[in-house]
């Protein structure tokens, strides 16, 4: 789509802008989605479903969290 790190930087110089994956960017589970698994592997999805029939939530909790707490990270260092 062309909307790179450096193209945005051009319009908006403070851009924060940042890669997040469910797993990390290395290590055994990177190249894994996170959304359900990461809700089956907390346990997540065993409190919230019949286990006969999982069904991940209706929105992913944790895409949402880590969207809005990422910023922080560059605060706090």
């Amino acid at each position: 789509m062309g909307l790179g790190y450096e193209t945005l930087k051009a319009s908006n110089p403070r851009l924060i802008y940042a890669s997040i994956t469910g797993f990390g960017p290395s290590g055994p589970y990177a190249q894994r989605a996170g959304m359900t698994r990461g809700q089956a592997m907390s346990g997540l999805l065993s409190v919230l479903t019949d286990l006969s029939n999982p069904q991940p939530m209706g929105i992913s909790l944790s895409d949402h969290l880590t969207g809005m707490m990422r910023p922080m990270a560059f605060w706090v260092r």
